[in-house]
């Protein structure tokens, strides 16, 4: 029932807490990327094609929001929390916790176009969340989640360093 056991011993520890945790932070990072987690941060939202990007930095302890470039009204997104920027900084608060639980630097959705919905940078490597291979539409997609080491239909975990076909 569970393919990641079989093959646990072979993942960094990190990564099967992520795989542990899949249904939960699919849902948190669903059409949400957040990057740079130490001293400044960026968070976009995407819908319909559009971005909205936040840009954050630590100041005494504390995420204070610098920036950002808006193309949709954040209501059309679909999560009320998000309407203010106090909401916006505690989702980016908690976004932050759960990648650093986790050992993540980096996660993005922005391959969702490509058929990578969603991708978590760590420091070994990366896990793709991929929910239909067919949607992969860039060859050198298609090369990583073909070499990658599949933990079930949709969970693939590429370690670094990773070797692309030039084609």
């Amino acid at each position: 029932m569970f393919p990641l056991l079989a093959c646990s011993d072979d993942l960094p520890r990190n990564v099967a807490s992520i795989y542990k945790d899949r249904d939960e932070l699919l849902r948190i990072f669903e059409n949400v990327t957040v990057g740079g987690i130490r001293t400044s941060h960026s968070t976009s939202f995407i819908h319909d094609g559009l971005v909205n990007s936040y840009f954050f930095s630590m100041e005494k302890g504390k995420i204070k929001m610098k920036n950002a470039h808006i193309q949709f009204d954040i209501k059309e997104f679909g999560n009320p929390c998000l309407e203010t920027e106090d909401g916006i900084i505690e989702f980016v608060e908690m976004c932050v916790e759960k990648m650093k639980r986790h050992n993540v630097s980096y996660v993005t959705s922005q391959f969702k176009p490509q058929g990578i919905d969603l991708s978590f940078r760590t420091r070994k490597g990366d896990l793709y969340y991929v929910s239909d291979v067919n949607n992969i539409t860039i060859p050198n997609w298609i090369d990583a989640i073909q070499s990658a080491k599949k933990l079930d239909d949709n969970w693939y975990w590429c370690p670094f360093p990773r070797q692309f076909k030039l084609r």
